[in-house]
């Protein structure tokens, strides 16, 4: 799974949406763990705090959660699009989908 959007502690947010909390995430993802529908499951987060988010799973079998944020710190955009006057991305996402994308299988 990959979120990339807004967040604030223990919160995922997106645009006038309902936020997602680190404990609705933790039901989710423990619910989908004892229906046995993953054996291994890669969370990718792009948020700010995103690291409570991580918190809020850990230990959950099988979960494996990449945040671009600790716990306690923003997450910071870098690439700017003049044309559309918009922020793209940050460093976190750009080095991911670059890193993964070396050695496809």
């Amino acid at each position: 799974m990959f979120w990339c959007g807004h967040g604030a502690r223990n919160t995922l947010m997106w645009g006038s949406y309902d936020d997602v909390m680190g404990s609705d995430i933790n039901k989710m993802v423990g619910k989908l763990h004892s229906e046995n529908r993953y054996r291994k499951l890669l969370f990718v987060l792009d948020a700010c705090y995103s690291g409570t988010i991580g918190e809020a799973i850990e230990g959950i079998p099988g979960a494996l959660v990449f945040t671009a944020a600790l716990a306690n710190e923003p997450s910071k955009a870098d690439i700017y699009d003049n044309d559309m006057n918009v922020w793209l991305s940050n460093g976190f996402t750009r080095t991911f989908r670059d890193e993964i994308s070396k050695d496809p299988i």
